[in-house]
């Protein structure tokens, strides 16, 4: 059985896009996709070297969100995939972005410019090519923890924006 087949069968199917960067990409291989368990895969490419990797998922083929995963560069990338619904699409998006030569820079860098690094918006569901990824408003200014803290400054404190916390509050005690 081809892999193809084996994708048609398990109702993977496979986009793989070239996202905006410097022209002419290098060629890009196909993912594949190995059954490991009851529902769950294995995602697997060849790297190129220069290209910055996201990782998407989607139900329905509308919506398609980032998976927690960036990755970079030439060499085997490999990820799970597990799902329980009767549908589950996976699709890799690539790009050659100036400036970034390591998956450090590309998990730091803020493709969107709106102040939050690349890991942080895969990491906490928001897209890190839109600056306002929700009808909410810009990501960086959300709290979606309403504990009075904007992504931003969770960002910075390296808190987590889904989990209310309680601000750190500078008391000064005098004495009379």
């Amino acid at each position: 059985m081809s892999v193809t087949l084996k994708t048609a069968r398990l109702l993977l199917p496979l986009a793989i896009l070239v996202l905006p960067g410097n022209a002419d990409p290098a060629p890009q291989s196909q993912m594949n996709f190995t059954p490991v368990a009851a529902g769950t895969w294995a995602a697997d490419w060849a790297g190129v070297a220069g290209k910055t990797y996201f990782f998407q998922w989607s139900n329905d083929m509308e919506n398609w969100y980032y998976a927690p995963i960036i990755d970079f560069g030439e060499g085997d990338h490999s990820y799970g995939c597990a799902s329980t619904t009767p549908r589950f699409f996976v699709r890799l998006h690539h790009g050659e972005f100036d400036g970034i030569d390591s998956l450090e820079k590309a998990r730091n860098a803020d493709f969107d410019g709106d102040g939050l690094s690349n890991i942080f918006e895969v990491t906490y569901g928001y897209n890190p090519f839109q600056a306002t990824s929700t009808i909410d408003g810009p990501d960086n200014l959300l709290d979606p923890d309403d504990d009075g803290m904007g992504n931003d400054t969770e960002q910075s404190l390296a808190l987590n924006p889904m989990v209310k916390d309680n601000p750190k509050v500078l008391l000064q005690v005098t004495e009379e």
